[in-house]
């Protein structure tokens, strides 16, 4: 195995901008470690086991030979670490570790099939199958379970009596080399060419998946990236493989081929994509090199695919990046020739772009024509971009609103005023216990307002769907009663309902928004009514009572729902239907759609209600919580106060080291705070 190249453009790494802002944070949780009590010390837990697990998960996908290896061995600054001609046969995914959570940074692991994950393989469990459920057709199903059952044959054949006792298990290397890479995850040109070699592929067919781990060198961040099998591929289950497997990554790039981009296979993958809610895409446009005259159709070529992306994922515009795994691959040590001409000419092209030209490696003040030309500065760029949107939201927002909460809290705790203070009218025990009960009733009524306010919307939300349903179908009576009058003895009558989903998703989104901006405002105007409420002296004694917003807005609107197959089936009456009129089938089928997709609806509802909801009640709980333990200390230190000064001693005091410490990590948590909350307020205020 080659060692990370220093690859130029890549100092920073991919990730540098979410890692900044996960050390800053983790920074944090140490400081607060150090200067806070117990109840601190078990809030920062979750909060840094998160933080330190942190890894980006990002797939390479596409059509089987699209370029995926060749790109992902560029991202990794390594030659030859994933064979970029491995036989087609193979089914194996492999993940590429770089600084894993454990510490583990060299070596392989490589895990088998059981009973269960073969099971699962041909039946197409997990999101997948809940979300194509009716859609694979019989004969492919018929053959998928073949194929399933022709690899676990294999299996045996190749590993004997080991074959049994293998299952479930996992083998382990200390190193990585090509041989072993090979023996795992590669096979030979036919399945049963492969019994007569003993070495490559022995453990291929069993093989579910592979595990090679690195230091986090050429990436920013902690890094998984995720090799697939492929799409489009002659051999069902390997087209199988890789689509159960999009789950388990948060960032992808489609790699397309210039020669035919956005193929019926290409839409496929970005359709499955979409309905499992992972919008967070890059596409590359790969061998632009194989393309004559490329230049004069180059912008032409990006601006289709841009446009077609856009629609097929409802809106979302995603970087669409045109460029050369094999003119990146030249980069590398032992890189082949490019045509410096074609290479000049698009490197001309792609500076004519504002935010391309603006990309340069660290210390030169133009990027080289080869790198602008392979497209790899850009998708470092896009990669970064995405990777950093992506953590904000699901997890530097909320821990970075915790942190900020738990550091006022030690900050207060930690400052005490020196010499025997002066109990003050305004701090009496009775008087603070009295503002802590109008507080926590001042919670309970927003509590109910604010789901009086959502139910309201939602209702509404719940009638414009109905009513959107019931209008499409009306619409399409019409072209109803061609199909029937057309498909007469047909089992099944289809209806194209995307321009209805889409229609569905807008309404749903628009209200998801308005429900989730009315929490917002809510959750802001109690902050604005505590501090109305609170004697200036109590307040001081309280500055980090608050409830949390930023947690709120980075729930997104899933619509992965919407997507689910729907049939308008004739099958059970077709014969008696010859007899009966027209408009009673019409009916039938409008009753058909409308049913299936009011269960649609229901359910989108429901996980919209209960998933903004619990996060509002998760804010405030956390809200009543910090009230509870913060009124509780407060009266505590009133108590002590009053004490020390009826008996004229002075109390403990607080280390000041601590207080200074506690202060400046607000202060470094506020910017924090201020700079992840810009663009989550924005898209909560235009929703």
């Amino acid at each position: 195995m080659t060692a990370a190249s220093a690859t130029p453009g890549t100092s920073q790494g991919i990730g540098h901008e979410a890692e900044e802002v996960r050390a800053t944070l983790l920074d944090a949780t140490q400081t607060l470690a150090q200067l806070g009590d117990e109840a601190v010390a078990e809030r920062l837990h979750p909060i840094q086991n998160d933080l330190e697990s942190y890894m980006a998960r990002v797939a390479i996908v596409g059509q089987i030979k699209a370029g995926k290896s060749t790109l992902a061995n560029c991202l990794t600054g390594r030659s030859g670490l994933l064979p970029s001609d491995i036989n087609p046969w193979t089914s194996v995914v492999t993940r590429l570790y770089f600084d894993h959570p454990s510490g583990k940074t060299s070596g392989a692991r490589f895990h088998f099939y059981d009973e269960a994950k073969w099971e699962r393989l041909a039946k197409r469990g997990g999101k997948l199958g809940e979300l194509t459920e009716g859609l694979l057709e019989d004969y492919k199903r018929e053959e998928l379970f073949a194929q399933v059952n022709a690899m676990r044959d294999r299996a045996k054949l190749r590993l004997g009596d080991s074959f049994e006792r293998l299952l479930g298990k996992s083998h382990r290397f200390e190193t990585i080399s090509t041989e072993v890479i090979e023996r795992y995850a590669c096979a030979g040109d036919e399945p049963e060419e492969r019994l007569t070699n003993p070495a490559a592929g022995r453990y291929n067919d069993i093989t579910h998946t592979a595990e090679l781990f690195f230091d986090r060198a050429p990436f920013g961040c902690p890094v998984c990236l995720i090799d697939t099998p492929g799409t489009n591929d002659p051999l069902l289950i390997r087209e199988e493989v890789t689509q159960q497997n999009l789950e388990t990554a948060d960032y992808f790039v489609v790699v397309l081929s210039a020669h035919q981009a956005l193929s019926e296979s290409d839409l496929s993958l970005v359709r499955i994509l979409r309905a499992l809610k992972r919008n967070r895409i890059v596409a590359f446009v790969n061998r632009i090199d194989e393309i004559n005259n490329l230049a004069d159709d180059f912008e032409d070529l990006r601006t289709r695919v841009a446009r077609r992306l856009r629609r097929e994922l409802g809106g979302v515009d995603v970087p669409v990046i045109l460029g050369s795994a094999s003119w990146a691959a030249s980069l590398l040590p032992e890189g082949g020739e490019v045509d410096e001409a074609l290479v000049g000419r698009i490197a001309d092209i792609k500076r004519n772009r504002p935010d391309i030209a603006a990309l340069a490696p660290s210390g030169d003040t133009e990027a080289p024509d080869i790198q602008l030309a392979s497209g790899l500065l850009e998708l470092q760029a896009a990669l970064s971009g995405q990777i950093f949107d992506g953590a904000a939201t699901a997890l530097f927002r909320p821990a970075a609103e915790d942190l900020y909460a738990l550091a006022w809290q030690t900050a207060e705790t930690a400052s005490q005023p020196a010499g025997a203070p002066e109990p003050s009218v305004n701090l009496s025990p009775v008087a603070v216990k009295a503002v802590l009960n109008q507080l926590e009733e001042q919670t309970t009524t927003a509590r109910a307002q604010l789901h009086a306010k959502a139910e309201a919307i939602w209702a509404e939300v719940a009638q414009q769907l109905q009513d959107c349903v019931l209008l499409f179908a009306e619409e399409q009576t019409e072209k109803l009663l061609d199909d029937i009058d057309g498909s007469l003895f047909t089992a099944s009558i289809s209806l194209d309902v995307e321009d209805l989903r889409e229609k569905l998703k807008s309404l749903y989104s628009r209200g998801f928004g308005q429900v989730q901006h009315e929490f917002w405002v809510g959750l802001r105007a109690l902050n604005s009514a505590r501090t109305d409420l609170l004697d200036p002296a109590v307040a001081k004694r309280l500055p980090c009572l608050q409830v949390g917003t930023l947690s709120l807005l980075s729930v997104d609107a899933r619509v992965s729902v919407l997507y689910r197959a729907v049939t308008l089936d004739f099958a059970s009456n077709w014969l008696s239907t010859l007899f009966t009129r027209r408009s009673a089938r019409v009916e039938d089928a409008i009753a058909s759609v409308t049913d299936q997709f009011d269960e649609i609806c229901t359910e989108l509802l429901t996980r919209g209600t209960t998933e903004l909801q619990e996060q509002v009640e998760k804010s405030l709980d956390r809200y009543v919580f910090d009230m509870t333990r913060l009124g509780s200390k407060l009266l505590k230190e009133l108590d002590r106060e009053n004490r020390a000064a009826a008996e004229e001693t002075i109390p403990p005091q607080r280390d000041e080291t601590h207080t200074k410490q506690a202060e400046e990590l607000v202060e470094r948590l506020t910017t924090l705070r201020e700079r992840l909350e810009d663009d989550a307020e924005k898209i909560v205020i235009n929703a």
